[in-house]
């Protein structure tokens, strides 16, 4: 038995040339399994920490699947409108400001819809946990939690804990007042090392966020000794670079797929903008049977939905199961201010499913992975997958019905872009403006982008008494004399840059209008005149300027009971008190838009003076470079 144990040590001391072979065959082979299933390996071990970390009511494991899989840090390119952070990576950024010493200003981190707010707050508590050697450790909460105030005040040596605050924009104490609700929290986070939160740039009001340039502002927070002003430092989350937009488009199409990858980079050609938020590029494989036919998000959360319930058809009706989240989403909306919260309890969620006869499915045996519209937490509470599912749900029951359930809880910019989407769907089928969407919660539209929802008749042509009515029937216009009851079409109006201040922006309709006018009233045959000088100086940077049609004119027109800016927009001036339109009735009287009535009539050509409020249908020729970008930057609450 020695002896051979010696010869088997001398064997191994001195190999053979095959024994080395086997040896590095097999230590190949090792390592060739463990980097194959490397990621895996590291994603559960991300999860099981979260998991353990956690309170039971945060985690929902198909979610977080979800965000460890598609996450891709994006560096912060130079030339950003913020000075705060300089160009490089966010992460070690941070952890630069966190190595100075002493605590720092909150920071308020700015994220469109579905741009990866909440895989950034997850990944950067990852990656502070990862570093053991730090002397200070981070805390994840998600404000959505109707506990997390509870789970907030329990947090040991605060001194020393990095906290980040995720979904303020779902919190639904901030849907009351974003500045009381940062003040509430402040005011019981003041002892922490730092503060993150995440939120949607239009969640925030108007006056903390006056410009793109903003990089702070201030909240006042109760004390115990008076009051404690915090400033907040906001940061902006960036879009995806190529390189990571490539590595999402991979995992996503699958390993030995290149046919699909090809798909999905066409498509993104022609849809450049969708490829900025993350979450619409994790789910790019649900386009590449359908690819959307036009600029829509509602469209494309459609689209998302169909790819969802087929996966679920072997188990599930997809009718009655899109029902069931259609009546979830509205059942959250209407007791969401005596729950506070956006989550179903599983006894509530059950009650739902008996009201509908086709979902045979227990409910402890629904497929509920990554990719699900909803999740669950180990908790037992459901919720939607994404907060844009919820607001998407909304919407389509309100298309359905013309109306929302009752509920305290004000539009998002989801819904209000939706609901513009809706209403441009709406008016391609049956051409008419839908009344009821039109007296939707539409306000504060100018601060996101999307494409123009109606396209008004722009060429001359002559309009009898008799079709007024129809006209303003058919878009809901208001007019003071013969439609009163028109609440006129959602004001978007914005300025464009300053090499162009002259010129107004309506969203709406997509048309180009001047700020003023004319400097004076003019008889109808100088107007020609007053048109061609405008086009050869290039007013504005535009050379198309025109006179508008009776409904393009009729869409300024505002109900506001005659106060002192008339009936029409504040953006546009007020010495205009009535315009000429190119339109004329069937005695060849030319129709007037006066915005001091608020009405319209025809008069004499030669025998009345008005002002001029040209408009165009084309872009200014050089518009600037923050222009270019403002026109491509669609708001997804934002």
């Amino acid at each position: 038995m020695s002896k051979a144990f010696l010869k088997l040590l001398v064997s191994f001391l001195h190999p053979s040339q095959w024994q080395v072979f086997h040896f590095l065959a097999l230590l190949g082979f090792v390592l060739f399994v463990i980097g194959l299933f490397w990621p895996q390996l590291q994603r559960w071990y991300r999860l099981r920490l979260l998991e353990r970390d956690l309170p039971p009511e945060m985690f929902a494991k198909a979610r977080f699947q979800d965000w460890l899989r598609d996450y891709t840090r994006a560096p912060i390119p130079a030339g950003t409108d913020y000075s705060v952070v300089p160009p490089g990576d966010l992460f070690e950024w941070l952890e630069e400001r966190l190595a100075r010493g002493a605590a720092t200003n909150p920071i308020l981190l700015l994220g469109e819809a579905g741009s990866g707010k909440s895989a950034f707050a997850v990944h950067y508590y990852l990656y502070l946990r990862r570093r053991k050697r730090l002397p200070y450790h981070p805390k994840l909460l998600f404000l959505n939690s109707p506990e997390v105030e509870e789970r907030l005040a329990n947090i040991p040596n605060p001194s020393e804990t990095v906290l980040i605050l995720d979904g303020l924009n779902e919190d639904w104490q901030a849907f009351q007042s974003v500045q009381n609700r940062l003040a509430y929290l402040m005011a019981r986070c003041a002892r922490f090392r730092q503060v993150i939160f995440t939120c949607r740039p239009a969640f925030m009001p108007e006056k903390l966020l006056n410009a793109p340039g903003e990089d702070s502002f201030i909240i006042t927070a109760p004390a115990s000794d008076g009051s404690r002003v915090f400033r907040f430092d906001v940061l902006r989350l960036p879009a995806p670079d190529p390189e990571q937009t490539r590595r999402i488009i991979a995992r996503r199409a699958g390993v030995g797929r290149p046919a699909n990858r090809r798909k999905i980079r066409e498509w993104r050609k022609r849809n450049p903008e969708w490829f900025k938020y993350p979450f619409l590029l994790s789910r790019s494989v649900a386009f590449l049977e359908h690819p959307p036919e036009k600029h829509s998000m509602f469209q494309c959360y459609q689209i998302l939905e169909h790819h969802w319930l087929g996966k679920c058809s072997w188990w599930v009706d997809e009718a009655a199961l899109s029902a069931f989240l259609e009546e979830l989403a509205a059942t959250i909306y209407r007791g969401v201010a005596n729950r506070e919260s956006f989550f179903l309890p599983e006894e509530e969620v059950e009650q739902l499913i008996a009201r509908q006869p086709r979902l045979f499915t227990p409910l402890n045996k629904w497929k509920l992975g990554p990719e699900a519209f909803l999740y669950c937490d180990k908790a037992g509470n459901y919720s939607f997958a994404h907060f844009t599912f919820f607001e998407y749900y909304l919407m389509k029951r309100f298309r359905a019905d013309k109306t929302l359930p009752p509920g305290s809880m004000p539009w998002t910019e989801v819904m209000k872009r939706f609901a513009l989407e809706i209403l441009s769907d709406i008016f391609a089928e049956q051409g008419k403006v839908d009344q009821q969407i039109i007296r939707g919660d539409l306000s504060r539209l100018e601060s996101f982008r999307f494409e123009p929802v109606l396209k008004l008749r722009s060429r001359a042509t002559v309009v009898k008494r008799e079709e007024i009515g129809s006209i303003l029937e058919r878009y809901h216009f208001f007019e003071s004399k013969w439609h009163s009851s028109g609440t006129g079409l959602p004001a978007c109006y914005r300025p464009l840059p300053p090499e162009a201040p002259e010129v107004v922006y309506d969203n709406i309709t997509g048309l180009y209008w001047q700020k003023g006018g004319s400097n004076s009233p003019m008889h109808f045959s100088r107007v020609e005149n007053y048109l061609m000088d405008l086009n050869e100086s290039g007013f504005g940077g535009v050379s198309s300027w025109r006179l508008p049609t009776l409904e393009e004119a009729l869409s300024l027109l505002r109900p506001n009971a005659g106060n002192s800016n008339g009936f029409i927009h504040p953006l546009f001036d007020q010495h205009i008190n009535a315009i000429w339109t190119a339109d004329c009735d069937e005695e060849n009287l030319v129709w007037m838009v006066g915005f001091d009535l608020g009405d319209c009539s025809s008069g004499d050509p030669a025998g009345n003076e008005l002002y001029v409020r040209a408009v165009s249908d084309q872009a200014p020729a050089q518009p600037s470079r923050q222009a270019q970008e403002a026109d491509v930057d669609a708001s997804w609450s934002e």
